[in-house]
């Protein structure tokens, strides 16, 4: 009994699945992006009062073929991956908050990143969820009593929220 008509079968198989196109890569829509933040959704963070800054604001969006970058000018650049519809955005350094004018000796560093999806091939608008990680640096990091962040606050920690954005109308 010979194996070449199973090998043979087997070659001729291989290539001809190897030549089938990719998918080209989802190239989210440049320009002004209106954002919005929503309530918090869950994270470990005990701190007595953390609102969200700014609900709504609109920054500017860079699209690429499978990547879109979000400047939050002096906050930093956030670079994203784009798989199909679905995005993640890694966390970067966003805003410092020092606590020396109120006599303490803590920094708390907030950074952001998020995940999502874009609502169609488009990529001119998405849902998903943001993070914020926080973590404190400084002798008083573990009483922070009389700051937003409150007396049981404790570090590192992060928050999760909704976010949603689309492509600004012109």
């Amino acid at each position: 009994m010979s194996r070449f008509p199973t090998f043979a079968a087997a070659a001729l198989f291989v290539p001809l699945s190897a030549c089938a196109e990719a998918e080209p890569a989802l190239t989210p829509a440049s320009g002004d992006w209106d954002f919005s933040l929503g309530e918090w959704t869950g994270g470990d963070c005990a701190f007595d009062r953390i609102y969200l800054n700014a609900t709504e604001a609109t920054f500017p969006v860079e699209g690429r073929a499978g990547a879109f970058s979000v400047d939050f000018g002096d906050n930093g650049v956030l670079d994203c991956t784009v798989d199909g519809l679905d995005f993640d955005c890694p966390a970067i350094p966003f805003y410092t908050t020092d606590l020396a004018s109120g006599d303490l000796d803590a920094v708390v560093t907030t950074d952001f990143g998020g995940t999502g999806t874009f609502a169609d091939d488009a990529g001119a608008a998405f849902t998903g969820t943001f993070r914020n990680g926080f973590s404190c640096a400084g002798d008083d990091c573990g009483d922070l009593g009389g700051t937003q962040y409150g007396a049981d606050a404790r570090f590192p920690c992060g928050l999760t929220g909704a976010w949603s954005a689309a492509l600004a109308a012109e």
